[in-house]
């Protein structure tokens, strides 16, 4: 009777067991997943929201989603390839099954969306075939608005100009952006130091590009994002005094404003320091961004009806930054852990009351892209805290977080990297990786269960006669890769922590490097290029628009071992690091948009200088590797 009584709860037990795992697994969400593919070409692309810090749409409520692909036919302009693979590009849209190429405003070139509203209305880029004048080799690039089937070029200001971008719209066709007038500027906010003319922010509507004006003596804006209110939300240069917060950013002193027809352009405010930058806004007009003072750190800030807040909170840091916020003012964004290294996607659901949204698998990073009014989030976990090939899109809800590439069925033709948008139906647009490397936009469609035939895989065929088409060779561009137009076209970035800044090689082919140490820790990043006294260290162009944010700097780099690393470095006898350059630790963002550990600076002195880089993991005992370099600097 005993032993009966024993096996009976034995099997009560369980039976509760399996219960249990039954309805966590009836709670995981499945989908089917979309690989949107090309025009023939390799790759195809989504708006990023500036590397992740700010937010984007490219997918809207009815399921449309848009972005842009390559096309089989070499980039006509090998100086400034459209994309970095140097093929020509078309914005398309996909919307229940079909994918629609949208064309450009001519044959030959190419085109970019970059934000598409809740009725469908897409804006963006597109070249016109016309060089600009004012910079030798580089393609003009006008606004376009794509809606009933057709694509209007927006033109440029009223007070003249070549260059114009479209960066967000409303229902009404209200597009918002910035264009290059003619007035000269050596401070350009899309390139300071590259462009030579004024950046000024825009709102087209019925025909009309007008010029919304800048905060206090300031020369120069950006409008980033436009609400169904028709509120703009972007940033300005407030003064000509040096930008003492986020030189790294942009040299002079910077805010963000909210502008509408009644009220004109007013200041947001900032928390200290001369470096407040919007990153969202949503309709009830609650604008979202970053602050950075002048200790150099970041605090994400809410303002609202004219007051600005400091989101509050820490999750173990001192630094967190906002990314995106739903229509109920819920905002996601980082936060830095103890020792500013590792970084958790967190939620704001009220001002103070932090939430960490963790990682997958115990990553020691993540970072959120977009949030939905279920309070759904999106973003990505990353492995090694550096946006590779290993990085895999995450969905948040109901407190848990999930690896996307576990929620769809297994042997799928791409690994899914970034989850860059969700709407309210739960459809999740990102970015994945094929076995060839190459990035695809992929939609994910909630399904009733990943063994159902609702859930296989659909692939859109490429639209192109393969037959016909060239060879799919990427192709090399004439000038420094990093000054393709794709890297011009990405949404200004956000300052520090600068999560998802890819390592950029240095583009100089001088110096040689001597022998690595060779352990399971390696330095990976290549020979430093060469440079000239009195300019910066390995400067180049990079986001959008063209040259919207100057990189300088060479980042050092390296893989194997256990993260995170330590950096330091010495000189060889009778020599050290070139005067005027230095090699920042991770504490402080003391180079141009390129996050440390980076040799950056302005050299002041001639000659070849010979410097010993060293990094060391954080086992126990720790690995050391070591890397020696010249380093050529020019008079």
């Amino acid at each position: 009777m005993k032993t009966n009584r024993s096996a009976y709860i034995g099997a009560i037990a369980l039976f509760a067991v399996l219960n249990i795992v039954s309805e966590a697994l009836a709670q995981q969400p499945h989908y089917k997943l979309i690989d949107v593919g090309t025009f023939g070409g390799p790759q195809s692309y989504l708006n990023n929201g500036n590397d992740g810090n700010n937010s984007a749409t490219v997918l809207n409520n009815r399921g449309t989603l848009a972005g842009w692909a390559d096309t089989p036919t070499p980039d006509p302009f090998p100086s400034f390839c459209f994309d970095d693979d140097c093929f020509v590009s078309h914005a398309f849209q996909w919307h229940a099954g079909v994918r629609t190429d949208l064309g450009a405003l001519t044959d030959g070139m190419s085109s970019q969306a970059n934000w598409i509203s809740a009725s469908g209305l897409i804006a963006g880029v597109s070249e016109n075939g016309e060089i600009d004048p004012l910079i030798p080799g580089l393609p003009e690039l006008r606004a376009v608005l794509w809606r009933n089937g057709g694509i209007t070029d927006l033109g440029t200001l009223p007070s003249g100009g070549y260059e114009s971008f479209a960066m967000a719209l409303n229902n009404r066709g209200q597009v918002v952006g910035e264009a290059l007038n003619t007035v000269p500027d050596d401070s350009s906010m899309v390139g300071p130091g590259f462009l030579t003319t004024q950046t000024r922010a825009f709102l087209w509507q019925n025909g009309t590009m007008q010029d919304l004006g800048t905060l206090g003596t300031g020369t120069d804006a950006m409008a980033q994002f436009i609400n169904e209110r028709g509120q703009i939300v972007g940033w300005s240069y407030t003064s000509s005094a040096p930008n003492t917060s986020c030189p790294f950013f942009l040299p002079l002193a910077s805010g963000s404003f909210i502008w509408d027809e009644k009220n004109g352009m007013r200041d947001i405010g900032n928390l200290g320091g001369t470096c407040a930058i919007a990153t969202g806004v949503n309709d009830q007009g609650i604008v979202i961004g970053d602050n950075v003072d002048d200790n150099i750190i970041e605090r994400g800030f809410l303002s609202d009806n004219g007051s600005i807040k400091d989101l509050g909170g820490t999750i173990g840091g001192t630094q967190t930054t906002a990314e995106a916020v739903n229509q109920a003012g819920e905002v996601v964004g980082t936060g830095t852990l103890a020792g500013e290294v590792s970084f958790h996607a967190t939620l704001w659901k009220h001002l103070g009351k932090i939430t960490d949204l963790g990682t997958v698998d115990q990553d020691p990073c993540s970072f959120p892209s977009s949030i939905n009014a279920r309070t759904q989030i999106v973003g990505a976990s990353l492995p090694g805290c550096t946006f590779d090939n290993n990085t895999r899109a995450f969905l948040w809800q109901r407190g848990s977080i999930f690896d996307l590439n576990a929620l769809i069925l297994p042997r799928a033709s791409l690994h899914l990297q970034w989850a860059r948008d969700i709407n309210d139906r739960g459809e999740i647009a990102g970015i994945g990786v094929d076995a060839d490397n190459n990035t695809h936009a992929f939609l994910l469609v909630p399904c009733p269960a990943v063994d159902q035939s609702g859930c296989e895989e659909e692939i859109v065929g490429d639209g192109a006669n393969q037959s016909s088409a060239a060879p799919l060779r990427r192709h090399s561009q004439a000038s420094d890769p990093s000054s393709s137009i794709h890297q011009m076209l990405r949404r200004s970035m956000g300052p520090a922590p600068l999560i998802l800044q890819p390592t950029i090689r240095g583009s100089g082919t001088e110096s040689t490097s001597a022998t690595e140490v060779v352990t399971s820790l390696q330095i990976t990043s290549g020979t430093p290029p060469s440079g000239t006294v009195g300019k910066l260290y390995d400067v180049r162009c990079a986001q959008i628009p063209p040259c919207n944010v100057i990189l300088a700097g060479f980042p050092v780099t390296a893989a194997g071992g256990v993260q995170p690393y330590t950096w330091s470095w010495t000189a060889q006898p009778g020599s050290s690091l070139p005067p005027g350059l230095i090699f920042p630790d991770m504490s402080r963002y003391q180079c141009l948009n390129v996050r440390p550990p980076a040799i950056c600076g302005k050299p002041t002195q001639a000659g070849t200088y010979n410097v010993v880089i060293t990094v060391k993991d954080s086992e126990s005992p720790p690995s050391h590797a070591s890397k020696s370099y010249a380093i050529h600097i020019f008079p």
